[in-house]
């Protein structure tokens, strides 16, 4: 009898213990999977924010590049009229000169409020100038006072323009002396018969990219934080720390950015504000 119960003992353990094996293996190949599952629909998640954040950009830029050039082909624009104000021999005690485009020309008072029209028809437009090549006068909505002998064709945007030849270009982001975030779109603009006649610039409003980069970040694909960058590495966006403005991505300590090169596609692990992030 004790020998019977002695092997039924040994059997029951032995089948326990075959089960319970069994079972782990089972929980550790269910977790295998499930784990790989959550890694491909956490990447499949990555790829199409990243999707929507290409998407979403192509399309804030793609439409200032459109209201410039669209400025830019208006009959009015184009016409062979200079009657706009010069500064550039213009001086006043206060260094400052004001800007007073409804009380110059009939002209000038025409592209003044076309420009306005523009601003308040495209919420990303902070203001929209347009300057001549022949005597460097300069207009704008809104109107600006300019500083003694102003002489827009010694300007950047207006030098950068030129050499574009035709096609719409962007500044490096900077702060105003307002406080407003902004990229300079700035386009040429030619006679009928094609000569050069100035420059049309749209000062574009960055801090709407902070919000809908916000929006991406908080929507049905998962929260995802996101740091936008120009070519330069100047930080452009950052949901997590809207501080951060300005500074360069080298200073946030990502190693993993350490040899990156513009253009490249790089995918590693670090941490972010005390936050490991993928």
């Amino acid at each position: 009898m004790k020998k019977h119960n002695s092997i039924v003992k040994t059997l029951t353990i032995g089948i326990t213990a075959l089960i319970l094996i069994f079972m782990l293996s089972l929980g550790a190949l269910i977790y295998k999977r499930v784990a790989d599952l959550n890694i491909k629909q956490f990447y499949e998640k990555l790829n199409q924010t990243l999707t929507l954040m290409d998407v979403t950009m192509k399309n804030h830029f793609t439409s200032i590049e459109t209201s410039v050039s669209l400025f830019a082909d208006i009959d009015l624009i184009r016409e062979n009229n200079d009657d706009i104000k010069s500064y550039v021999n213009l001086k006043d005690e206060s260094g400052k000169i004001p800007m007073t485009p409804l009380e110059n020309s009939e002209y000038e008072a025409s592209v003044y409020k076309l420009a306005k029209a523009f601003v308040e028809d495209k919420p990303d437009l902070l203001g929209v100038s347009f300057s001549l090549q022949s005597t460097g006068a300069f207009t704008r909505y809104p109107a600006v006072a300019r500083s003694n002998g102003y002489d827009s064709r010694t300007r950047s945007w207006f030098k950068d323009a030129v050499s574009s030849q035709g096609k719409v270009h962007f500044s490096d982001a900077y702060t105003t002396s307002a406080g407003d975030t902004v990229i300079v779109a700035s386009r040429t603009v030619s006679y009928p018969d094609g000569r050069l006649k100035g420059v049309v610039t749209a000062d574009a409003d960055l801090s709407n990219l902070l919000g809908l980069f916000s929006s991406i970040s908080g929507n049905e694909f998962g929260k995802t934080s996101i740091i936008l960058c120009d070519h330069n590495g100047s930080i452009l966006v950052d949901t997590i720390n809207p501080g951060n403005l300005f500074k360069n991505i080298t200073e946030l300590g990502m190693k993993g950015l350490s040899s990156f090169s513009h253009g490249e596609e790089k995918t590693f692990d670090t941490m972010i504000y005390g936050k490991n992030t993928g």
